[in-house]
């Protein structure tokens, strides 16, 4: 689709409406659609910085483009993420519960003791809100880090 918009542009056609279905794609009409203009500008509501329409992500289901940039949205996700995790990190007290490791924070995951009682898997939440939900689930977990939580599968696959 990249190759079809720069073509677009070297054939001096200034906007054009691009569907943004994947190519292939069968079934119904796509809801959106996004007009993307070569000298269109917009300014990005959180950094006050003036940036192309390609910079911003397009509004599910309407028409334009959202008020952040990318470069934002991405940011305060990955912000929201970290939170997220190190409150479940906190909840669980913060360090392996077989060897105590606590160093790094992405070296720490959570097991399902019994893998029959879960519900979901806590790092593919995707509100990322910490409420009564989490901590539900959280309690059927072990927190260990990477090294344990590999030997715990693998005494488990032995089984």
């Amino acid at each position: 689709m990249l190759h079809q918009i720069k073509d677009r542009y070297a054939r001096g056609q200034s906007e054009q409406t691009v569907n943004l279905m994947p190519s292939g794609f069968v079934g119904s009409t796509p809801t959106w659609s996004t007009k993307l203009t070569r000298n269109k500008v917009k300014t990005c509501t959180k950094c006050s910085t003036d940036k192309p329409y390609e910079d911003f992500y397009p509004r599910g289901g309407r028409e334009g483009v959202g008020a952040y940039c990318k470069v934002c949205v991405n940011r305060d996700l990955l912000v929201r993420i970290k939170k997220f995790k190190q409150d479940c990190l906190d909840y669980k007290g913060g360090s392996c519960e077989k060897c105590g490791y606590s160093k790094c924070v992405s070296a720490l995951e959570f097991h399902h003791r019994d893998p029959t009682e879960k519900e979901f898997s806590i790092s593919k939440v995707k509100r990322k809100k910490f409420d009564k939900t989490i901590t539900d689930e959280l309690d059927k977990c072990s927190l260990l880090c990477a090294n344990c939580h590999r030997e715990e599968h693998e005494r488990l696959a032995a089984q």
